[in-house]
């Protein structure tokens, strides 16, 4: 064999012969907890009715094995990054959607199993909450969109072409005509312009206007017709403007505020 060759299996040998190890002695530690536990494995597990304690010690298990490898080790970068996680959860969901809607047993445990993934990565601090919500919101966004040669053919042009304003038709998704979006925020406008005059008559104050307008944002979000916004801002200043700042939606720090209430 090929010296280079020989080289690359025999060092990915020495990666992969620690995790085995691990792997091994995890199962085993595993197979100890089930049976101190007396856990039936035959049976159907219901993971909500499992002992906290067992679930406690099953975590703290595999967290400790995750720590024992060496920290120059390229396995040890791989399993203490977020690639590794994301990875688990892609592959439950996988699973999770190859199953039947009446086979309520096993949907609950995959559920479960990916609850218990991500929020071992929170506790490791290799992800946040918020990661999560960026993966998920991604997805979403992927699901949604029907044309994807026009929607990646659209992204490459906004990435090629000099950078110019953003419009307001760039934060609703492409399935969306822009007769449709020009008739969501007419209504809207014409909402928000009854409130402002009521407000005016009454002499309200505070943030009443960012408040409605955020509701109209979640309300566009849910329907699936808007993409998720990560600040709001950037989005009320286009609005504004497309309304001929015949509106004032709020300050920065109050729509984002409210906003972040709302999600």
């Amino acid at each position: 064999m090929d010296t280079k060759y020989s080289n690359y299996w025999e060092h990915l040998i020495q990666e992969i012969t620690p995790m085995m190890n691990i792997g091994e002695s995890l199962l085993e530690e595993t197979i100890t907890l089930v049976e101190q536990y007396h856990i039936d494995l035959t049976a159907k597990a219901d993971w909500e009715k499992l002992p906290d304690s067992f679930k406690y010690e099953l975590q703290s298990c595999i967290s400790s094995k995750t720590h024992t490898l060496s920290n120059d080790s390229l396995l040890n970068e791989f399993v203490r990054s977020s690639s590794m996680f994301q990875m688990v959860v892609d592959k439950l969901e996988m699973q999770y959607s190859n199953l039947k809607k009446n086979d309520t047993s096993a949907r609950s445990f995959l559920q479960n199993l990916m609850l218990e993934v991500m929020n071992t990565s929170i506790a490791l601090n290799i992800m946040s909450l918020e990661d999560w919500h960026e993966i998920i919101m991604s997805k979403k966004e992927a699901y949604l969109v029907d044309d994807v040669t026009g929607y990646v053919y659209k992204k490459l042009s906004n990435l090629l072409k000099p950078k110019e304003e953003i419009s307001i038709y760039n934060y609703f998704y492409n399935k969306t005509k822009h007769d449709e979006i020009d008739k969501l925020l007419n209504e809207a406008k014409g909402c928000l312009l009854l409130a402002f005059t009521h407000r005016e008559l009454t002499k309200k104050r505070g943030q009443g206007m960012s408040r409605f307008v955020i509701d109209y944002i979640k309300k566009w979000q849910n329907e699936g017709l808007m993409k998720p916004l990560k600040s709001i801002f950037p989005f009320c200043q286009c609005l504004q403007q497309y309304w001929n700042n015949e509106i004032n939606l709020g300050t920065r720090q109050g729509l984002e505020a409210i906003y972040k209430q709302k999600n």
